[in-house]
């Protein structure tokens, strides 16, 4: 029988999954269960893998790495964004992005908001960043 010696980085994002639901066991009042611990964990350590095009291994999860970013047109600033909501509570994430040609981080921004389903919360994530970079002719 072999053993496997699970990665330190998964061990410390699945610790503190456990404490993100203990503490909205806590402050909400809503339980979680363990399966969707250690799918977050997993996501959250692939996902950091993935994007600081780090050696860590996701183990058996796949990633489509086939779709990368494509810088805007020289002089242009490209605007990336994304939302998600957690059955089960009104809350969720957005997330914005601005980057240049080059693709330099220019600015951005990842404030929670109330959502009810995860349409609402792309939605805001499209409200959220049109009118934060509306009143910014300086970008």
């Amino acid at each position: 029988m072999t053993s496997k010696i699970i990665p330190l980085e998964i061990v410390a994002v699945t610790l503190w999954q456990i404490w993100l639901v203990r503490n909205t066991l806590v402050f909400h009042h809503k339980q979680s269960n363990l399966i969707s611990i250690v799918d977050s964990a997993l996501d959250m350590h692939c996902n950091y893998a993935k994007w600081n095009r780090s050696n860590l291994e996701c183990g058996a999860i796949s990633l489509n790495l086939q779709q990368k970013w494509r810088p805007p047109n020289l002089d242009s600033l490209k605007i990336n964004i994304d939302g998600s909501y957690l059955l089960g509570i009104t809350e969720g994430a957005i997330a914005f992005v601005c980057r240049d040609s080059k693709g330099r981080l220019m600015e951005g921004l990842a404030p929670l908001v109330r959502a009810s389903s995860a349409f609402q919360a792309e939605l805001l994530t499209c409200l959220y960043s049109l009118c934060h970079f509306a009143d910014r002719p300086h970008l």
